[in-house]
């Protein structure tokens, strides 16, 4: 069965995407007891906003306090990604050469107890159930210490959910977020663009063909449907807590750098729904003990664990940190150049 309609939108069973998605938001804010005007929000432009509270900015705190204690302690606990490259462990890392802008941790709640907390946090996972309109399942976190300068996108080109319209993010400023700092990029209403097919029949990009000229090409094209629509692009920022939820269609990215001195800690979740993705996988690249390869291996993990808190569900990290730490022992090394 083809993903696309006949009029190249994803098809979706999901309420937010039927033609009179407005008529059903006070019946869905009524039933989740949650803020009419935000869903509002959401099925007109594609996102909303959550406000800071007190209980979220307590727990960014202690994610940040998690994070540099890896860096300074480099146990193997978590897993490293530099600018465009591969996953691998964080050990034995130089933060001169390697903490620089474009680097990100995946999966921080596999060593961090307030990464966990954040992203089953209930005044976020409450409007993730709601718009989905059954159990969502998070399965996958990203943190950001500086922005990802990242193009404009949309996440199922790159990332595949049964089906690719079950697929909601969320971005989480863990510090106030300053213009000169790369703020997230997004264009309001964009999530109900035709999409693009990098092959026929499919929107996701297809690394066997010239990526250069195919994300050309979907740039031209999303040029030409903000220039109908009469949509901008608009940047993000905001007070460490907030929250923004975002439609999977949605075109959204990362500001340039004007001020690199400037951070832009984030912690970016991606959701889906629990009866259709039962288990994830994640891979990492590291040198073997004593290795005489000339390129380090690829280990992969896959896990159906679920972690719960009231209604919230989030994949256990399929890489936790006793996994890793225990490959370090074993003689395991990074390979963050790689």
């Amino acid at each position: 069965m083809s993903i696309l309609d006949a009029d190249k939108q994803l098809v979706s069973h999901f309420w937010y995407d039927a033609p009179n998605a407005m008529d059903l938001v006070e019946e869905r804010a009524s039933r989740f007891n949650l803020d009419p005007d935000l869903l509002v929000t959401f099925v007109r432009d594609g996102y909303m906003i959550v406000r800071a509270t007190e209980q979220l900015e307590e727990l960014v705190d202690g994610l940040v306090r998690d994070i540099d204690r890896e860096w300074e302690t480099q146990e193997g606990r978590a897993i490293y990604s530099g600018p465009g490259k591969r996953r691998t462990i964080m050990a034995g890392l130089d933060p001169a050469l390697h903490r620089v802008p474009g680097y990100r941790i995946s999966d921080a709640h596999g060593f961090s107890d307030y990464a966990r907390r954040l992203t089953l946090v209930d005044s976020v996972f409450g409007y993730v159930n709601a718009l989905f309109g059954e159990q969502a399942v998070a399965f996958q976190s990203l943190y950001f210490e500086w922005g990802s300068q990242q193009g404009l996108h949309r996440d199922p080109m790159f990332v595949r959910t049964t089906p690719p319209s079950a697929l909601l993010a969320s971005w989480l400023a863990l510090e106030d977020i300053h213009s000169d700092a790369g703020p997230l990029l997004y264009v309001p209403g964009s999530h109900r663009y035709p999409w693009y097919e990098f092959v026929e029949g499919d929107v996701i990009v297809d690394k066997g063909n010239d990526r250069i000229e195919a994300r050309q090409a979907f740039r031209e094209k999303y040029l030409q449907d903000m220039a109908a629509n009469g949509h901008q692009v608009v940047e993000l920022t905001c007070r460490k807590g907030d929250v923004l939820i975002w439609h999977g269609g949605l075109l959204h990215g990362g500001k340039k750098h004007n001020d690199p001195s400037r951070t832009r800690k984030s912690l970016v979740t991606h959701y889906s729904v629990a009866s259709t993705m039962t288990k994830v996988r994640n891979s990492i690249f590291a040198w073997e003990p004593d290795s005489t390869r000339d390129r380090p291996v690829q280990k992969a993990r896959e896990t159906l664990d679920v972690i719960t808190a009231g209604t919230s569900r989030m994949f256990e990290a399929p890489w936790r940190d006793v996994d890793l730490m225990s490959l370090v022992g074993q003689g395991w090394r990074s390979a963050p150049d790689y």
